[in-house]
């Protein structure tokens, strides 16, 4: 498992280059980590990490002005789809747990009035948001 230190650590202001491309390079083990914990079952623990993840993330995109490093691709997001797609795959299948679908949806509405994606749309969490109420339907 990780730990805020260490998310706070992938997004140090010296990690960043064009497209924040190192960022999400180093995000890699994390979201490794987040895969393991869906394939083990552990769902609420998995949620948790990825909410913490782009929590962070929307954190340093303002304070870190993530923006001016980028024209269409900012990788660290696309990272952040990678995982949200594990978790559509599962719902679709019908192998994601309603209890903990519905914490992931509840989580995603909290990270939605975050100001990075208030403002900038970034994590990309109201497409997330779209897809699950698309997929209540």
């Amino acid at each position: 498992m990780s730990s805020n230190k260490d998310l706070e650590a992938i997004f140090s202001a010296k990690n960043i280059d064009q497209d924040c491309n190192k960022i999400a390079e180093l995000m890699q083990p994390i979201k490794r980590n987040i895969f393991e914990l869906i394939d083990a079952g552990l769902y609420k623990q998995s949620i948790d990490l990825f909410m913490e993840l782009m929590t962070v993330m929307s954190h340093h995109f303002i304070a870190d002005e993530h923006w001016n490093y980028f024209d269409d691709l900012y990788a660290p997001d696309y990272e952040c789809i990678d995982i949200f797609n594990r978790y559509s795959d599962l719902i679709n299948q019908g192998k994601l747990p309603k209890e903990a679908s519905q914490y992931l949806y509840d989580n995603m509405q909290k990270i939605a009035q975050l100001e990075s994606v208030q403002d900038y749309g970034v994590p990309s969490v109201e497409q997330y948001i779209r897809k699950f109420e698309e997929l209540a339907k």
